[in-house]
């Protein structure tokens, strides 16, 4: 057996297992993702060398101390560095090492066909990986006071001026909807829109309309329980669109969390006193971000809205287009 094909091997796996092992670490630590994590668990113990004797072969030939490759470096090496960036590196360092022990398994005896299929299950994975490392630090962005725009409700030439208002008055994100209005009149308006928050660095999402959201290149969608699912959501838009769900249920809330939304929805109305003697229903949608609610709530056998509400933090309150039409005009 070539001495110098084992030092190929050995390095590789040593390659292939820390660069598996970095990104199971984020998985679990950093993104709380169990699937990811037991996923990437998985691929990393079935592509350990199980063969003592071929292991013992492979360590046998290392020579470290005389690896000519041991000092070269390049300069991204050293630069400062984001999660997105660790990932990547090391999602490219498994998946080469894979390439490499593929091609090197016929000329020891191994099984190619294994690291090809774990190679292409690595490409998956990245795909699933990266999209939920982007979509985690856009959801950071969903925070504070958001606003609902109905197209329905709000007259097409004030539409514009009408967001930039709420942009203006601290509405960093903005929910878009219209379900009577004319598709092509939905789109232009909400292209307008996306234009505006990008100049004002502010988010717009598309209620429903998964189409509304590929053609605007907003930011991602909240989609209501007679729409999409997610996963096929996930399937028609971009890896780093976020998506939510709207829901009214317990068993809708449990549906969506383990279909693997990245915010929840739910509408909670109040009975307010603006003035002595009067009284006015105020509706307004708090929205939670999955990763924060409360892992022992997700355990149990039952997952209501009420235990949500009350044990985990809401990260943004989207105020309703009634509310927000008459707060306009009273300004």
């Amino acid at each position: 057996m070539d001495e110098s094909v084992l030092r190929v091997v050995d390095a590789n796996l040593n390659r292939l297992g820390e660069g598996l092992r970095v990104l199971e670490e984020v998985s679990r630590f950093i993104l709380n993702d169990i699937s990811l994590s037991e996923r990437l668990k998985t691929s990393r113990h079935n592509l350990a060398m199980r063969d003592q004797a071929s292991r013992v072969k492979a360590i046998s030939s290392r020579d470290s101390e005389s690896d000519v490759g041991q000092k070269v470096t390049t300069a991204f090496q050293n630069a400062e560095k984001t999660l997105f960036d660790v990932v990547s590196a090391n999602v490219r360092r498994a998946e080469e090492a894979l390439r490499v022990l593929e091609e090197a398994a016929p000329l020891l005896g191994l099984n190619s066909s294994l690291y090809q299929a774990e190679r292409f299950n690595l490409y998956t994975i990245e795909k699933d990986l990266i999209g939920k490392i982007t979509r985690q630090d856009k959801m950071k962005q969903l925070t504070g006071r958001c606003a609902s725009i109905d197209l329905d409700l709000i007259k097409k030439d004030d539409v514009l001026s009408f967001s930039h208002k709420l942009i203006s008055k601290g509405c960093r994100v903005l929910f878009l909807r219209c379900y009577k209005g004319a598709k092509k009149q939905f789109l232009s308006t909400a292209k307008s829109i996306c234009k505006l928050c990008q100049s004002t660095n502010s988010l717009l999402l598309i209620e429903d309309n998964a189409d509304i959201v590929l053609a605007s290149k907003a930011y991602g969608i909240l989609l209501t329980e007679e729409d999409l699912s997610v996963s096929q959501a996930r399937s028609i838009l971009p890896i780093d669109a976020i998506i939510g769900c709207s829901v009214m249920t317990d068993t809708a809330l449990r549906k969506a969390i383990q279909s693997g939304a990245d915010f929840i929805a739910y509408k909670i109305s109040d009975t307010i006193k603006p003035s002595s003697n009067s009284e006015k229903q105020a509706s307004y949608t708090i929205l939670m971000r999955t990763t924060s609610i409360d892992k022992e709530l997700l355990s149990k056998d039952t997952l209501s809205l009420s235990d949500m509400v009350f044990a985990s933090e809401p990260a943004a309150v989207i105020m309703d287009s009634s509310e927000l039409i008459r707060e306009a005009s009273s300004a």
